[in-house]
């Protein structure tokens, strides 16, 4: 079953990692299989809220170590298009009163 879906599953992109369980974790590993670079994970331990449904921000943080040891690339990401200046300032009008 699972070299089907490793199969017609190019790459595999998880975002929120850093709310993942050890069940979570388990799925994505067997769906990407032993090939290198197939899978690409966006997350921010300081966003982590889900512990109280087993997710395990060591997870991440394990995850981003051994992708690291393997050759991979971490990159972070400083700008926020959520926040921006413009929305900030309408939000802060908006709330004022």
């Amino acid at each position: 079953m699972c070299a089907r879906w490793q199969q017609a599953v190019g790459v595999v992109l998880v975002d929120e990692f850093q709310d993942t369980n050890a069940r979570q974790r388990t799925l994505v590993e067997r769906l990407c299989g032993e090939t290198p670079g197939r899978l690409f994970v966006v997350g921010d331990v300081r966003q982590s809220i889900y512990r109280f449904r087993g997710a395990d921000v060591t997870i991440f943080n394990t995850l981003g170590a051994n992708i690291l040891a393997q050759g991979g690339v971490a990159i972070d990401l400083a700008d926020t298009f959520r926040a921006h200046e413009r929305l900030v300032r309408g939000i802060d009008d908006f709330l004022a009163p």
